[in-house]
C-alpha cells in the first residue's frame, strides 16, 4: 500500500477521536483540517484548532476548510440552534483570531446551492467553503 511505496515519507493520517490522539505534544509540522472543525465542534462543543494547538509545533501550519452559509440563510434552520454557529464564518474567524493561531491566508470558494441526496440542507441555500492557512504563534495569545 501507501506505506510501502513511500517509505521515506513521514506522514500520519488520523480519522479518529481527535481529542484522544496518540501523539506527543508539539510533534506535528502540518495539520490538515477538512471540515473537521465543524463536525468536531457539533459533537463536542469545542473549537478544534484550539485542541490541535498542543500537537502542532510552534511555527507549525494548519491548513483547512470551513463550510459556511450566507448570513440569514435558511440552511441554518436544518440544524439545532446549538449547531448553527458551526456554519457561521464569523464564528470561525473570531475563534481563530482569539486563539494561538495567526491567519496567514484565506480564500472563499462557492457558492454551491444544490446538495443532492446526502446534503439536502444545501438545496436553495448558498453554501461556501473557506480555505485557510494559519501558523501557530510562538507565544500564547
Amino acid at each position: 500500500g501507501f506505506e510501502k511505496k513511500h517509505k521515506d515519507l513521514t506522514l500520519v493520517f488520523f480519522a479518529c477521536d481527535l481529542h484522544r490522539l496518540p501523539l506527543a505534544d508539539e510533534c506535528v509540522d502540518y495539520g490538515i483540517d477538512y471540515v473537521g472543525t465543524r463536525h468536531f465542534g457539533e459533537q463536542h462543543q469545542m473549537f478544534l484548532p484550539d485542541l490541535l494547538t498542543k500537537y502542532i509545533r510552534k511555527g507549525g501550519i494548519l491548513i483547512g476548510t470551513y463550510h459556511f452559509f450566507d448570513e440569514g440563510s435558511k440552511g441554518f434552520q436544518h440544524f439545532p440552534e446549538v449547531s448553527q454557529k458551526y456554519f457561521d464564518k464569523h464564528y470561525f474567524l473570531e475563534n481563530l483570531t482569539a486563539s494561538q493561531w495567526a491567519l496567514t491566508d484565506q480564500d472563499v470558494v462557492g457558492p454551491v446551492n444544490e446538495g443532492g441526496k446526502y446534503n439536502a440542507y444545501v438545496d436553495d441555500n448558498n453554501l461556501y467553503q473557506l480555505i485557510y492557512t494559519c501558523r501557530k504563534r510562538d507565544e500564547l495569545k
